[in-house]
This record gives C-alpha cells, structure tokens and sequence, in this order.
C-alpha cells in the first residue's frame, strides 16, 4: 500500500482548520505563565523563499515547545512593512530617483504609494505557511510600520552583549541599507558612507547595577 504524502498532509491540516487546533490549544492554555518569542517579520512585496520557509520552522517549533511545557504562547503573524525594499520597488513604478525627486512628489503621496504595495503578496504567504503545517494567528497579525508599533529591546543585568556590524549609507535616499538589501543591489553605482560600531555591555563584576560600555565608530 502506498502513501501520497502530501494529500495526507492536506488532509491533516483540513482537520486542524475543522476542529480550530491551533486556537483551541491557545485558548486552552490562557491564563499560564506567558511566553513571548519575537522574530523579526518578513515583507510582503514579494513572494516566500526557501530562507523564509527555513526560518518558519524555527518559528513555529520554538513556540510549540514552550505551549508543550506548560506555557501561555500567543503567535501572532508580523510583517515588516516599510523600508527600502518597498521604496525600491516604489522607484521601479514611478520612475524617479533619489530624494529629491520624492520631495517634488510630496511625502504624504509617496508614502501613499508606499502603503499601497505593502501587503500584495498577503495572501501568497498566507497559503504556504499555512500549508508549512505552522500555527500563526493571521486574523489579529501585527504590522512594524503600523501606528503604535513599538521597538523594545531589554537586557538582564547579568547579559553580555557584543556587536560587530556595518551599516552601508544609501546615498539614493539618505538611508541605510541592510546587507540583504545590498546583496540584492538595491545601492549599485551609489557612493556610500559605511558606518562600524562597536559596542560591549557587561556587568560590572563589583557592582552589578553598574554597566560598562564602550562605543567606537568609524567612518569611511
């Protein structure tokens, strides 16, 4: 007897949308000791790759593992949407190039433009990480350019913290870029500013409230 896997898996993930098992094991668990897990979200102006797919089953076996230990871990889908990828694309549509051609159009307008592409492949990548057999909640999802979203970074007395990283200036439009957007040429044929800091965070072995921290910057 042979078994055709994915209709099997099909059928599994039929159940699991029937019976609501990813909201009945959350709704379940309400009320326990919360897990938070934050991951960095990704872009719907394109469609999902083979990264995204590998890191959407660290995403999704992290939260499992703690919901399994007893945990309260609420999963809501996130994503990124604003930067230079949409501005990029934006550019490509419009024709135009560098700030000042952006101020000519006017920034409320522009950043009209910019709102419009945001979510185009939404509902792309809610297909195939659904069909990842991933528990996300896409009805109460979370979006980073979105009004009242909030950056919290937070460290415990005893961390040490040690970064070593470069952010290019991306002459175009006065911003940085991220390696991955110059891995994509998003900056070729601009002149740009590269900026190294190095910062360490550590405790104080004396006195722990006190921390020491170096920064050095380097440009060129």
């Amino acid at each position: 007897m042979s078994i055709d896997f994915p209709k099997e898996e099909e059928a599994v993930l039929k159940r699991w949308r029937e019976i609501k098992a990813f909201q009945r094991q959350v709704e379940l668990s309400r009320g326990r000791k919360p897990y938070t897990f934050y991951d960095g979200p990704p872009f719907a102006t394109g469609l999902p790759h083979y990264g995204h797919l590998l890191a959407s089953t660290i995403k999704d076996i992290i939260p499992r593992y703690w919901s399994m230990k007893g945990h309260y871990v609420e999963r809501r889908f996130g994503w990124d949407t604003h930067g230079l990828p949409i501005e990029y694309e934006i550019d490509k549509k419009l024709g135009i190039s560098g700030r000042d051609a952006v101020m000519k159009m006017g920034i409320d307008k522009y950043n009209e433009e910019c709102r419009a592409i945001v979510m185009r492949f939404a509902a792309e990548w809610r297909e195939t990480i659904d069909r990842l057999g991933r528990w996300v909640d896409f009805e109460n999802d979370y979006k980073v350019g979105a009004s009242g979203s909030r950056e919290v970074v937070s460290s415990g007395a005893d961390t040490v913290c040690h970064r070593l990283w470069i952010l290019p200036l991306w002459n175009h439009c006065g911003g940085y870029s991220s390696n991955c957007s110059r891995r994509e040429q998003y900056i070729v044929g601009s002149r740009s500013c590269h900026i190294l800091p190095h910062c360490i965070l550590r405790s104080a072995i004396s006195n722990r409230s006190k921390i020491t921290r170096i920064l050095k910057t380097r440009l060129w």
